[in-house]
Formats: structure tokens, C-alpha cells, sequence
């Protein structure tokens, strides 16, 4: 282990340093014309915002059948597109909005597909 950060998150808050796992590379291989499939994460919006716009289309049809009083979701770019989501619901009885917050957490607990 060992001491790493601080660091700057692109979410504007930073990491106080902490222990992480070291590993040694003993080797760095590479081909002719790799593809590094990444983006770029800074102030926002970036392009993790309009990637969670799409996951919100491909998603929501999905969460609807599982909880139908839902009427849509909005990640909003100042959420940074994993931070914040809005739930829009059908609400019928009390206590219902805590049902699909609880239902959402239980069936992505380490974060909803739509931000990681």
C-alpha cells in the first residue's frame, strides 16, 4: 500500500490522500494501431452527459416495467451525470416516492446503470 492524492475530482470536490494498492509492471506490450476506447471526464457537460441522455432512453422502458408509476428520469448536466437523478412518478399513496427510491437502490446497489 501506498499514500496517494490528493486529488481534483471532475466532480469539483477533491480526494484527501489515502493507502492504495501498488502493483510493479514488468512489461508494457502494445500493437500497430490500438484502439483506446475512452472519454474525456472535466467541467461539465462532457461526454458521460449525453451518454447518460441515451442510457435514460434504454433504461427507462426497463425501470417502467418494474415500477410502472414512473413517468421519466432526467440527469441534469450540474449532477454530472452520475451524482443526481430525478424521478418523475405517478404518485398514488403516501410514502410511495421512498418505495421506488428503495426498489431503484435494490435493484442497482452500486449505482444505477444510467451513472455508474
Amino acid at each position: 500500500m501506498r499514500e496517494e492524492g490528493p486529488f481534483g475530482d471532475h466532480t469539483g470536490y477533491y480526494t484527501l490522500p489515502e493507502p492504495y494498492p501498488v502493483f510493479h509492471v514488468t512489461a508494457i506490450t502494445h500493437r500497430k494501431d490500438a484502439v483506446y476506447p475512452a472519454t474525456i471526464v472535466g467541467i461539465p457537460p462532457m461526454e458521460d452527459f449525453h451518454f447518460g441522455g441515451a442510457s435514460v432512453k434504454l433504461f427507462l422502458p426497463i425501470f417502467k416495467m418494474n415500477f410502472p408509476e414512473i413517468v421519466d428520469i432526467a440527469l441534469p448536466a450540474e449532477g454530472v451525470f452520475h451524482n443526481l437523478v430525478f424521478v418523475s412518478i405517478k404518485k398514488t399513496y403516501p410514502m410511495q416516492a421512498y418505495k421506488i427510491m428503495h426498489g431503484l437502490e435494490a435493484t442497482f446497489p452500486l449505482g444505477l446503470p444510467l451513472g455508474g
